[in-house]
Order: structure tokens, then C-alpha cells, then sequence
């Protein structure tokens, strides 16, 4: 069976780049992230607009998963929004959550080449106070001080992802 790889935790903790990486030297993986279906519906405000990509991104992951393709699911997901979409999939579905976490005062400074904005450091600060950078349902990957491949290599640990074979 398939299996639905979430990847979740606070902005600039590494999800997409670690993403990119999975992406690139994993098999048979579908990547949803679920920001970029909010282009579609970018003049929507955003209290409904989350909702609304959450069930998209699960539709569009049912999909990948009934084509026998894994699927990495990658967004900021609290318990609540987990509770939320959980039921959108079937109940046998195999669900592996991954929370990358980095130590709030390195994860709200500059990381790599993103610039964040004054509102994005304060939704860091916000989901290290409410809890939301290390959400119960996930397993927890340390950031703080590893490099993107290793935590790469770490999430494919974690959720069995087999290694592209290279052909030299």
C-alpha cells in the first residue's frame, strides 16, 4: 500500500527544501505543497482558503495514493488541522507524520537564501508558543544544526522511502 507522508512544521524549518531533496532521489513520490493550491484561489481570504486547500490537497493526495504512488503532504499542520484531514483518507491508510523542528531563536533568522518577512518571524514565534512546531501526531526531526540532506536522509529513515537507483 501507498503511504501518506506528511511533513509538517513551522515556516523556514526546511519542509520544502527537504521536499525538493525527497523529491529528487525518491521513488514513485508525489509531492503536494499545500501553499502552492492557494495560488488558485489567491484573491480568497485566508480563513477560507486554508480549509479549502487542505481538502483540495487531500483529494489531489487520494488520488496519487489509489495510483500506488506515495505522497509527501507538506504543510504547517497543527493537531487541530491534522483532526481536520484525517477522515478525508481512508481509515487502513498507511500515515507517516514528520515534524521538522528547529529551535525558535535559529528558526526565525535567515536560513539559506529565504528572506522572511516581520509576519512570518511572528507566525515562527506563534507556533513555537502554541505548540504547533511540535504537533502531537508527528514524529520529531531536529533541524537546529543538521544540514538539509541529512535531514532528507532522515525522513526517508523514518518513512521507509526507498533511494532512486543512479545509473552511471
Amino acid at each position: 500500500m501507498a503511504r501518506l507522508i506528511i511533513l509538517t512544521g513551522a515556516p523556514n524549518a526546511g519542509k520544502t527544501t527537504v521536499a525538493v531533496l525527497l523529491k529528487a532521489q525518491c521513488e514513485r513520490l508525489a509531492v503536494i505543497e499545500v501553499d502552492d493550491l492557494r495560488d488558485c484561489i489567491a484573491w480568497m481570504p485566508l480563513a477560507e482558503a486554508v480549509p479549502l486547500n487542505l481538502i483540495n490537497a487531500c483529494d489531489i493526495s487520494n488520488n496519487f495514493l489509489a495510483h500506488g504512488l506515495d505522497v509527501l503532504f507538506v504543510y504547517p499542520l497543527s493537531d487541530a488541522d491534522y483532526a481536520f484531514i484525517r477522515p478525508r483518507f481512508a481509515p487502513e491508510q498507511d500515515i507517516v507524520s514528520v515534524a521538522l523542528w528547529c529551535a525558535p531563536d535559529v528558526n526565525a533568522e535567515f536560513r539559506g537564501s529565504r528572506v522572511l518577512s516581520d509576519w512570518e518571524r511572528e507566525r515562527i514565534r506563534w507556533m513555537h508558543a502554541e505548540g504547533m512546531a511540535r504537533p502531537h501526531f508527528a514524529q520529531v526531526v531536529d533541524t537546529t544544526h543538521i544540514s538539509a540532506q541529512t535531514t532528507a536522509d532522515e525522513v526517508k529513515r523514518i518513512c521507509g522511502l526507498d533511494s532512486r537507483v543512479r545509473l552511471s
